[in-house]
């Protein structure tokens, strides 16, 4: 994994991500066919690309159900979660995203956010606590190595006046504290 990655704690589970490869840019049908009658036939030539058959269509549409149907409900719940905690704290959805990026303004909606967000992922209770062993079960599966996980933990998650700062303030360190591969929990 590159170390640019970013990683999101979501849901039950977590979800990793990478970084996508940029999609090649596909000419008009017109200017390929165009392209072909004008270039000269030899044996090192690369064949031009064919469209997929109808059964070759089919299968991928297939393989993508397939695929969603293996992928746990996390990410319906994480979008789930996400749409009823913003209704909820009525934080602007830039400053949620600027904090997905590492850009954590001091903004009570935010905050009331990210509390929200821990409670329904399972880190902290409605009383403002952080529940440890299960932030350092979750972040031992994502990080993989148990005393890592234990580390952080133990650096981020300290109370803090009340529940909405002590999320912002754990989830801000968790960004901070975990890199050269960033966790975000928003």
């Amino acid at each position: 994994m590159k170390c640019a990655a970013v990683l999101l704690l979501v849901c039950v589970g977590f979800v990793v991500s990478q970084p996508q490869p940029q999609a090649v840019k596909e000419q008009p049908k017109d200017q390929k066919a165009t392209q072909q009658k004008e270039a000269p036939q030899t044996a090192q030539a690369p064949k031009p690309v064919s469209e997929p058959s109808k059964e070759q269509k089919d299968q991928k549409k297939d393989e993508k159900k397939d695929v969603k149907k293996e992928q746990p409900q996390a990410k319906d719940s994480a979008a789930n979660f996400q749409a009823e905690c913003l209704a909820q704290s009525k934080a602007k959805q830039d400053l949620v995203a600027k904090a997905k990026m590492g850009e954590f303004k001091e903004d009570a909606a935010l905050k009331n956010h990210m509390y929200c967000m821990a409670q329904k992922i399972g880190f902290m209770d409605n009383k403002g606590e952080i529940l440890k062993e299960k932030l350092k079960e979750k972040s031992k599966a994502l990080i993989g190595d148990q005393a890592a996980a234990s580390k952080l933990v133990d650096a981020c998650a300290q109370k803090r006046k009340d529940g909405p700062d002590t999320a912002f303030h754990t989830i801000k360190c968790f960004y901070e504290k975990s890199t050269p591969k960033h966790v975000v929990i928003v």
